[in-house]
């Protein structure tokens, strides 16, 4: 949980410092400074030697020298290189998207991670101001399934500023791992995604009857966030009574005693926009459930 508040807050902050940056650059010069119009002819004191005119064109040389690497520097590309190319739905502007990455700095620490199951994925919005540029950026064009490396010069970053205290140097460039584990595309909120492994069998349930099931609670990277099964009884609820989730009242219907069926929940049928436990903002779930028994109540 914290390796992912700490990577939100990171992108975040360079999207913030991006936007500062650029109002400091655009404020115009102040109208009140003196212009010095002073030149070693107006002072026929001042002895120009041959000393003073090598030490001049050294400045010079030095001046330009430091112009040019500024210059190079600044010119450094946003570099995407597809390891996977993927299969499924292409990321566009406005779109959400569950990722896993691995973030680098150019010496190869790891500053902030979620890959493996590490953690539960970042869910978040692409080219709306959310992240750093080099992520808004970097991530458009990818299909789900996809593996890309970002090389994100440190103007796409955090720049002369750095973030984390440190954690990311200033004029830091960074190397990014990401895995695209699903693609919503823009104003869809996702669908309740009923998988029957095993059918089951008896009366399907339904509003009214008491339903008791093992689980097991993950999110789209495989992650598991709580299971029936590791304390050892199972769960028992009456359908109708709105005392879970909505995508268990509504996963749930139909299903028949000894049945297996795999839910996948949008976050609106799950915890919504601000998650709940140790459950995030904007995850889909996934749940994978056995029916113990189906009890009518009501005949």
């Amino acid at each position: 949980m914290f390796k992912r508040l700490f990577i939100l807050m990171l992108l975040i902050q360079g999207c913030n410092r991006s936007a500062q940056s650029q109002e400091v650059k655009n404020e115009p010069a102040s109208t009140d400074a003196k212009q010095d119009t002073s030149s070693v002819e107006g002072y026929p004191d001042k002895v120009v030697t041959k000393e003073d005119e090598e030490q001049t064109k050294e400045k010079q040389d030095n001046t330009k020298s430091m112009g040019n690497n500024t210059e190079k520097k600044s010119e450094k590309e946003l570099e995407i290189i597809d390891t996977n190319p993927g299969a499924g739905a292409e990321v566009s502007i406005g779109d959400r998207v569950y990722v896993e990455y691995e973030g680098k700095l150019e010496d190869g620490t790891v500053f902030a991670s979620n890959m493996d199951g590490g953690d539960q994925p970042l869910s978040v919005v692409v080219g709306v101001g959310q992240l750093i540029k080099g992520w808004d950026e970097g991530i458009l064009g990818m299909k789900e399934g996809g593996l890309r490396e970002l090389v994100i010069p440190s103007r796409l970053a955090y720049g002369e500023k750095g973030a984390g205290n440190g954690v990311i140097p200033a004029h830091a460039d960074l190397h990014f791992k990401v895995k695209l584990l699903k693609v919503l595309k823009k104003d869809e909120s996702g669908e309740l995604i009923i998988e029957d492994d095993v059918a089951g069998s008896g009366e399907p349930a339904q509003k009214g009857d008491e339903v008791t099931v093992h689980y097991r609670g993950k999110f789209l990277n495989g992650l598991e966030f709580d299971a029936s099964y590791n304390r050892g009884e199972p769960f028992t609820i009456t359908l109708g009574e709105n005392r879970v989730i909505a995508g268990w009242e509504q996963g749930l219907l139909g299903v028949k005693e000894g049945g297996k069926r795999r839910l996948t929940i949008p976050a609106h049928l799950g915890y919504g926009t601000r998650g709940g436990g140790s459950i995030g903002p904007n995850q889909m779930l996934v749940f994978d459930i056995e029916a113990v028994k189906v009890k009518k109540l009501k005949q």
